[in-house]
């Protein structure tokens, strides 16, 4: 930017002096170039920003899994009562944690602790096998005796986590295979 000011200039040749006047502010073709570069900035900003948020609500699901998980594990051995998760079956959204007085290894809303959900359109959550809860006992093992589950986390761009519940109850999570989503 330019500032205002008017000074002499001498001529050399002639000794007769010219005003020379600076102007101040942008022009026209300064600004429409700063449009046209924040233009090409916003372009390649914008799809990587929406691949990072993508990404990040496929860890925030995933994480929600792990902790409805490992919350139940904990409250088990803290209770010292079996505590179950369910609504595990297919893609759901809701993960209730809480006990199970009735047997019939679903969370009913007077026996919840709490409930962990994903509300993401673009991510799924399926279990392998298809088990409808986990559930703990006081020592806090799985006391379910369904064998190890893993649950796959994928989101619509073809990107997953996968967790693995073991049969003693333990909890571990990697990226998805490739092809697994």
């Amino acid at each position: 930017m330019m500032r205002t000011t008017a000074k002499q200039v001498s001529s050399t040749r002639t000794g007769h002096y010219r005003r020379v006047t600076l102007s101040s502010g942008f022009s026209l073709i300064e600004l429409m170039m700063a449009i046209v570069i924040l233009g090409v900035v916003m372009a390649f900003a914008v799809p990587s920003f929406q691949s990072t948020m993508a990404n990040n609500r496929l860890v925030s699901c995933s994480n929600k899994v792990a902790a409805a998980v490992q919350f139940a594990k904990s409250q088990a051995i803290v209770l010292r009562q079996q505590i179950v998760v369910s609504g595990l079956k297919g893609a759901a959204a809701e993960y209730k944690v809480g006990t199970d007085p009735d047997g019939n290894n679903i969370v009913d809303a007077a026996d919840e602790m709490k409930v962990f959900s994903c509300d993401s359109d673009d991510v799924t959550v399926t279990p392998t096998p298809d088990v409808d809860f986990i559930s703990y006992g006081t020592s806090g093992f799985r006391a379910d005796g369904q064998g190890q589950v893993t649950f796959l986390t994928c989101n619509d761009k073809g990107k997953g986590k996968s967790l693995t519940v073991s049969t003693g109850g333990g909890v571990s999570s990697k990226d998805a295979a490739d092809g697994d989503c």
